[in-house]
């Protein structure tokens, strides 16, 4: 003969039914422990849910899509299986998920809250365009749009002894007719001959103006000078 319940069967096996896991249901009062409340269920008939599933028996493509598609917290995940958000974190990252919604979650290209529309000025002065599947790109997907407008006119990608001149010495200005392509030798002493003929410009507008070439600030002949309206440059 079973040996009679000390609770109510059924109401543990109605709130079982409803997905509460028996773990749960012993915490209320008047209940037994898990294993009595399965003892006397399956005595009287009733088939004893397992509840929620644990976190280890979930699909790595259902966590992939709660966690990355539908942008769930791993706390909120955690409510849905009844465990800890740091457990549900555990799991993402033994399953090699990564971290998928919240602040921590590392957004790339036009997801990323620092998106500017692909192209922005690095602090060399430089532009660079946001072209991933371009071959000059770099690791983070993003190009010097200098050389992008480069290899675009001659039809192939630069090759890393290749550099990119600017004409009027303005980085920023990438029109084609402001490029030309150089070896890096040639790009060096291109830059070579301009300081040259800067350090002579400045010398001769020196000499015009009265001051001594080898010391510009100091005036050859004596009196206040006025040079500064105009700035050395290079």
């Amino acid at each position: 003969m079973p040996p009679k319940a000390v609770f109510d069967v059924a109401k543990a096996a109605a709130l079982n039914a409803t997905g509460m896991s028996l773990t749960a249901i012993s915490r209320l009062p008047g209940m037994p422990s898990s294993p009595a409340i399965k003892r006397h269920m399956l005595n009287a008939g009733f088939r004893p849910c397992r509840g929620r599933p644990k976190l280890h028996e979930v699909p790595r493509g259902e966590l992939l899509e709660l966690h990355h598609g539908q942008n769930l917290t791993a706390a909120a995940i955690g409510e849905l299986y009844g465990c800890s958000g740091s457990s549900v974190r555990r799991r993402l990252m033994a399953l090699g998920l990564g971290k998928g919604c919240g602040k921590s979650k590392k957004l790339n290209g036009c997801q990323s809250h620092k998106w500017r529309g692909g192209r922005y000025v690095a602090p060399t002065g430089y532009v660079f365009i946001h072209r991933p599947s371009h071959p000059n790109a770099g690791p983070n997907g993003y190009v010097a749009e200098h050389r992008l407008v480069a290899s675009e006119s001659i039809g192939r990608p630069l090759r890393p002894d290749e550099q990119v001149h600017h004409i009027d010495g303005d980085k920023k200005n990438n029109h084609i007719s402001n490029l030309i392509v150089v070896p890096r030798g040639k790009h060096q002493r291109l830059h070579a001959d301009i300081h040259k003929e800067l350090r002579a410009l400045r010398a001769e507008v020196a000499r015009l103006r009265g001051f001594d070439p080898c010391n510009p600030l100091v005036p050859r002949y004596g009196g206040i000078h006025h040079c500064t309206d105009w700035k050395v440059v290079g």
